[in-house]
């Protein structure tokens, strides 16, 4: 197993100097209406992001969305003068965390009823060409059994 380097102190706030502003000032001028410093915020945080989405959602394929979704959800409150002042990484994380929550939850959920002539009703599909393929391909798997489970069948 690989070990990581540690990370050397300072390391994160050099990277924020390094690019300007703070995230205070860039989530004052999205309140402002310079949606252009939202995608400065996205472009610094956007690894952390995926970084904990990964962690939290059950399905890989979600990560992306839960992004996206806490993204859309921070630029929203922002918008509205709401959401952080300060600490723009942990509210986003706290964000990615509920998401990733929700999106899990969404996933394992199981349509439960009571009616039973749903469960014992078939479905029809009322497009004939997908109606003509499926008989045709029933009845040459058919042809190709053997003739003693054809009788059985």
């Amino acid at each position: 197993m690989a070990q990581c380097s540690p990370i050397k102190p300072g390391f994160l706030l050099a990277g924020h100097l390094a690019q300007g502003e703070s995230d205070a000032e860039l989530v004052e001028q999205v309140r402002s209406g310079q949606l252009a410093s939202f995608g400065k915020l996205y472009d610094r945080h956007r690894l952390a992001a995926r970084h904990v989405a990964s962690a939290q959602v059950d399905n890989a394929a979600d990560v992306d969305d839960v992004i996206a979704d806490a993204f859309a959800y921070i630029l929203h409150s922002l918008a509205a003068g709401k959401g952080p002042d300060t600490f723009f990484r942990a509210y986003l994380l706290t964000a990615v965390r509920r998401i990733a929550h929700k999106h899990n939850q969404a996933a394992t959920r199981a349509s439960v009823t009571g009616d039973n002539f749903v469960l014992d009703s078939k479905h029809v599909d009322s497009d004939q060409v997908i109606a003509d393929f499926e008989s045709s391909a029933i009845a040459g798997a058919f042809a190709t059994l053997p003739t003693r489970w054809q009788e059985v069948l």
